[in-house]
């Protein structure tokens, strides 16, 4: 019986699929490689943005002004009122004592939106007091709140809005070493959309 000769089927060629799977590789290595670089300048961008952030947040004023009269800042007219010293404040129902060798100073001031939009509570002024060696003082919450229920007339804005040509009265009372306070060069220390520094002693 004759033999037939059995046609050999063609190789199939594998250099197409390779070129193909080595573009896929460098493709996705380049967007691999660039998705880490727009992700790294995204996270160096923030680090940046968070330490000036920090910075403005622990700058101090050099200027110190004198404690009389009213202040004007760039959306703030600033007053401060009246600063005296208490042992204790409140009343019957609800009184703070201030520790032993300690005293309170509070500090009576309030602001007044100056602009032509409303300002959020969030960012109202705050206050806080500066030790001649620079030293930052908060406030105490609950004597503030034990002197507040006794002064007549303060309308802290706790949540709502500042609207256009509104005051806002109110006082903050901070705890402080009676024999550091003899020393002079204390100052206050007003943290609104600018900062002011005023001589308290």
């Amino acid at each position: 019986m004759p033999e037939t000769d059995v046609p050999q089927q063609p190789k199939k060629k594998k250099n197409g699929c390779m070129i193909a799977i080595i573009a896929f590789a460098v493709i996705a290595i380049l967007g691999i490689g660039g998705f880490l670089l727009v992700g790294g300048l995204f996270v160096t961008g923030a680090a940046v943005a968070v330490d000036q952030a920090i910075k403005e947040e622990n700058r101090i004023p050099e200027e110190i002004l004198p404690l009389d009269g009213s202040t004007q800042t760039g959306e703030y007219e600033i007053t401060v009122y009246d600063i005296q010293e208490f042992a204790s404040v409140g009343n019957e129902f609800y009184s703070e004592q201030a520790s032993e060798g300690a005293t309170f100073v509070a500090v009576l001031w309030g602001y007044k939106n100056t602009t032509g939009t409303p300002i959020s509570a969030f960012d109202a002024p705050r206050i806080e007091l500066l030790s001649p060696d620079l030293a930052r003082y908060e406030p105490a919450v609950g004597a503030s709140s034990a002197l507040a229920s006794t002064i007549d007339g303060l309308n802290q804005k706790a949540l709502s809005d500042i609207n256009p040509g509104i005051s806002v009265k109110t006082v903050d009372v901070f705890e402080v070493s009676q024999e550091l306070l003899l020393q002079p060069g204390w100052t206050l220390l007003i943290k609104a959309d600018e900062k002011v520094r005023m001589k308290l002693n």
